[in-house]
């Protein structure tokens, strides 16, 4: 997914600014503030490319407004007041001429720090259940119980279900899916090593 591989590399790009402490001159703010502008770009159009290919409808033309509630409802994100105000900040930048407004989108803010944390678990895993009797809500409960991960996504029906989760520990959600039924199309990628411009 290209965007995906876009987001990773912006991610890793907007990590940098945590080599830098305030005071900030002029020409270091502007740049932090365009580290975030790009990655936070990144982040949602990542989302809507996940979301289209899981057949959510609204993300086809959706807003980033949009796209972060459907990306929420969806399970993919767990703050979606978070995520809105850092939508907020994003719009803000083209005031950043305004220090005040700039120091807002700093490397410290609780906003700029949840867009880093997408890529606390590193596998993007994803793969198709087929079997009897499937229920997408319940899997996706045993998954919010069970497994430490984030951008949960289990769409189908009661004989197809199509999960993608990021995870430290693929190896533990193959096992569970493969109680479910059979299980195929799986596809287990280093966001990591992605992000480094590695293959994943």
């Amino acid at each position: 997914m290209k965007k995906y591989e876009n987001f990773c590399s912006a991610l890793a790009n907007m990590k940098e600014i945590y080599k830098y402490q305030e005071p900030y001159d002029t020409v270091i703010l502007t740049g932090l503030v365009g580290l975030y502008e790009v990655c936070f770009e990144q982040s949602w159009k990542m989302m809507k490319e996940i979301l289209e290919e899981h057949g959510y409808e609204q993300s086809a033309t959706g807003s980033p407004k949009l796209i972060l509630k459907t990306a929420f409802k969806a399970g993919m994100i767990k703050d979606e007041k978070l995520w809105l105000e850092a939508l907020q900040e994003r719009n803000n930048v083209a005031h950043s001429y305004n220090k005040e407004i700039a120091l807002d989108i700093n490397p410290y803010t609780v906003q700029t720090k949840e867009v880093c944390k997408m890529l606390e678990f590193r596998y993007d895993t994803q793969l198709l259940i087929e079997g009897e009797d499937l229920d997408e809500d319940v899997i996706s409960e045993y998954f919010t119980e069970h497994f430490k991960g984030d951008c949960l996504l289990a769409v189908g029906d009661e004989e197809l279900i199509k999960i993608h989760f990021h995870t430290n520990e693929p190896w533990k959600v193959l096992e569970y899916c493969a109680s479910l039924g059979e299980i195929y199309d799986i596809v287990v990628e280093d966001m990591d090593r992605q992000a480094r411009g590695l293959k994943g």
